[in-house]
């Protein structure tokens, strides 16, 4: 079932953002039907990897995101990986989502009027 456009704003923005950072393509059209569902579960496995394979790198990409340090504590504190692993990629693209909706109403509030 295709997300509605409240969960979809901002999407596409973030998923691009996202996969800047991490350095990753999905090969997912943010156009395509269950594009975020599908976008999800494969960041959420690239999330395990690195949670698994290479801490360090994940905390510094979370703080590149600015993934908000408490929300994070609070998924760390699961003991379940494929859980935090989940929550973290929920934390990544809500924070992004925000990011492209900021930018985007700014842009809105701002057209022409630099008076």
């Amino acid at each position: 079932m295709p997300e509605s456009n409240q969960e979809q704003e901002g999407f596409p923005q973030a998923m691009k953002s996202i996969e800047h950072t991490l350095d990753i393509r999905s090969g997912i059209a943010p156009s395509e039907d269950d594009a975020l569902n599908r976008f999800r579960e494969m960041l959420t496995e690239h999330v395990a990897q690195l949670l698994t394979q290479d801490p360090e790198r994940l905390k510094w990409l979370l703080y590149r995101i600015d993934v908000p340090e408490k929300q994070l504590a609070e998924v760390l504190a699961n003991t379940d990986t494929a859980r935090i692993a989940a929550e973290i990629t929920r934390l990544m693209i809500e924070r992004q989502m925000e990011k492209a909706k900021t930018r985007e109403q700014y842009r809105k509030d701002g057209e022409g009027d630099w008076s």
